[in-house]
């Protein structure tokens, strides 16, 4: 999970890149890297099955912090 939070935070930064006006000389260059990564996070998820987790662990948590607000 921490490498696919790795993954998304890299997203995240490449994305917030291609705004950068200064940044246009290596516009294809970003657009490229936003690609692969996408590409790696979906293979990521997928390989691992990491939606069904996903789905898991935000229940967990709402359940969880449902119990304590009761509390």
């Amino acid at each position: 999970m921490k490498f696919l939070k790795i993954l998304e935070v890299k997203r995240a930064t490449l994305k917030k890149q291609l705004e950068i006006p200064e940044l246009k000389s290596i516009h294809l260059v970003l657009v490229g890297e936003l690609k692969a990564i996408e590409t790696t996070i979906d293979d990521f998820v997928e390989f691992f099955d990491l939606n069904k987790v996903e789905e898991v662990e935000i229940t967990t948590e709402r359940s969880t912090s449902e119990g304590e607000e009761k509390n």
